[in-house]
C-alpha cells in the first residue's frame, strides 16, 4: 500500500480559473492568493521526480446573486464555498484506512515533548513555582515568549496596562494556561520538513488558540473552571497535528509556491483526529477530563461517561464544541458556508438563547480572537 501511495506522489494537478493566454507562472501566483470562487476550470500538471501524486483544486459554482451579509458575526448568511487545494494522493479512503490501522496498532508518530519543556512541566508541579526561572527558559524561544506576552496582553487578561515582563505574564496567565501553551508548542514544533504540511499545521494551531480563548471567555457563564476550559480548547485538535506529522514521515512532499489548509485533508482529519488525539493525550498523561474533551468534543451526546463526573465532562465537551464552531464562524478554522450559532446542538445543550445577557457575552469575542 505504501509503495502504491508513494508512486502516486509526483504529479500535482491544479484545477483553477485561467484566462486565455495565462501561463503556468500566473496560475501558481493565483494559487498563492486567498481562495476565490471560480466560474470555470483549467487543468495544469507538473512532473515530479519522486513519483506521481497530485493536488487538485475543486470549485463550487458561484450563485446567481450574492447572498446578503449577516448582521451579527454569529449568524452567517449562505455564501459560496471558496476554492481550496485538495490533496487527492493522500486525502482518500485508502489513506484514511491506513492511518486508522496505525492509530489502532499504536504504531503512530508520537509528538515528543522536548526535554527543556518536559523539565518546565515538572517545575509547574512544585508548590512554590519559580516563575522567573521558567521565564528564563521560555525567553530562549522568541516565538514561545511572544505567544505568552500576546495572550497576556489580550483583552481576556489585560486590564489596559501593557505587560512587557515575561515573568509577569506567566504569573498572570497561571499554571494551567502555561502548561497548555507548553503542550501546544511541543505538538506544533517541527511537525514536518514539508512547508505545505506546516502551513496546514499552523492553521490548526491558530484555530486551537482561538478556541481556547473563546472557551475561557464563555466559561464566565457556562463552566466553573476557566483554566480547564482554556486547556481543553487549546489541545482539542492536537490529533490533527499528530496526523500531519505522520503524513510528513510517510511521504516526501515537494515544495510549491502556495499554501495548504485543513481543507486539503477533509477525508482524514475530521474522522481521525479525535482518535489520534486520545493517543497523544495518553502519551502525555493529560488530565482525564481534558483527555476526554479531546476525544469526545464532537460525539459527546452519544457517549456514556462514568457516573458521578458525567455532567462536568459533558459540559466541558459541549463548551469546546461550541467554542470550536464560533472560531470557525470567525474565520479561524475550516470554512463555514452558513449557520447560526443558536441553531448549533452545543448551544441547545446549554440552553443558549439570544437574550440580552447572552448577546453581551458574545459581543467581545471577535476582538478576542482577532490577533491570536
Amino acid at each position: 500500500m505504501f509503495a502504491l501511495l508513494k508512486k502516486l506522489l509526483g504529479i500535482f494537478c491544479f484545477n483553477q480559473k485561467a484566462a486565455e493566454g495565462a501561463d503556468a507562472q500566473a496560475a501558481l501566483a493565483a494559487l498563492s492568493a486567498e481562495p476565490q470562487p471560480l466560474d470555470s476550470t483549467a487543468t495544469r500538471s507538473w512532473k515530479m521526480p519522486s513519483g506521481p501524486g497530485r493536488i487538485t483544486i475543486k470549485r463550487t459554482p458561484a450563485p446567481n446573486a450574492s447572498a446578503p451579509a449577516a448582521d451579527y458575526w454569529w449568524r452567517i448568511a449562505p455564501r459560496p464555498r471558496p476554492v481550496f487545494p485538495e490533496f487527492e494522493a493522500i486525502n482518500n479512503k485508502e489513506e484514511f484506512e491506513r492511518l486508522d490501522r496505525k492509530i489502532d496498532s499504536g504504531d503512530f508518530a508520537m509528538m515528543e515533548v522536548p526535554d527543556n519543556i518536559m523539565g518546565l512541566l515538572k517545575v509547574l508541579k512544585q508548590p512554590d513555582i519559580p516563575f522567573d526561572n521558567i521565564a528564563a527558559v521560555v525567553q530562549k524561544s522568541p516565538v514561545m515568549a511572544g505567544e505568552f506576552l500576546k495572550i497576556a496582553n489580550s483583552s481576556l487578561y489585560s486590564r489596559g496596562n501593557k505587560i512587557r515582563s515575561l515573568s509577569q505574564a506567566l504569573k498572570l496567565l497561571g499554571i494551567e494556561h502555561i502548561r497548555a501553551m507548553f503542550y501546544l508548542y511541543s505538538s506544533s514544533h517541527n511537525i514536518s520538513s514539508s512547508p505545505l504540511l506546516n502551513d496546514a499545521a499552523n492553521q490548526v494551531v491558530e484555530h486551537s488558540k482561538a478556541v481556547s480563548l473563546i472557551a475561557r471567555h464563555l466559561s464566565k457563564k457556562l463552566f466553573p473552571d476557566p483554566d480547564l476550559a482554556f486547556l481543553a480548547g487549546l489541545l482539542h485538535d492536537v490529533g490533527k497535528l499528530a496526523i500531519l506529522k505522520q503524513i510528513g514521515e510517510d511521504f516526501n512532499i515537494p515544495q510549491f509556491d502556495f499554501k495548504l489548509t485543513e481543507e486539503a485533508f477533509t477525508e482524514i482529519l475530521p474522522p481521525l483526529h479525535a482518535k489520534a488525539g486520545k493517543l497523544v493525550s495518553q502519551s502525555w498523561d493529560i488530565e482525564e477530563s481534558v483527555a476526554l474533551a479531546i476525544e469526545c468534543h464532537h460525539d459527546y451526546p452519544s457517549r456514556n461517561f462514568e457516573e458521578g463526573g458525567e455532567a462536568a465532562i459533558l459540559h466541558l465537551c459541549a463548551l469546546v464544541d461550541l467554542s470550536d464552531m464560533m472560531a470557525k464562524m470567525l474565520g479561524k478554522g475550516l470554512f463555514i458556508t452558513e449557520g447560526n450559532i443558536f441553531d448549533y446542538p452545543a448551544a441547545a445543550y446549554f440552553n443558549f438563547e439570544p437574550d440580552t445577557a447572552t448577546l453581551k457575552l458574545l459581543e467581545p469575542i471577535p476582538a478576542l480572537v482577532k490577533n491570536c
